[in-house]
């Protein structure tokens, strides 16, 4: 089991350092709010993603993953 945290975790921060610069910032300070504007950063950090304000891998990604959350009936 500790074996299986650890890759996990070497995949986490691998898919981190990935991430661009901007993208990482934005997450660090949506972390830093509470409630409904936490919730409202995150939002906007997908929309972002999404309209590709972080480049095209992380569009096509936020593109997959929004694909993944309609067909499971989540928002």
């Amino acid at each position: 089991m500790q074996r299986f945290a650890e890759r996990r975790d070497e995949r986490v921060r691998a898919v981190r350092r990935a991430m661009p610069a901007e993208l990482r910032q934005d997450l660090r300070e949506a972390r830093r709010l509470d409630g409904d504007a936490r919730a409202d950063a995150y939002d906007e950090i997908r929309a972002d993603a999404l309209g590709g304000e972080y480049g095209e891998r992380v569009q096509q990604v936020a593109t997959a993953v929004q694909e993944r959350r309609e067909a499971c009936g989540a928002s």
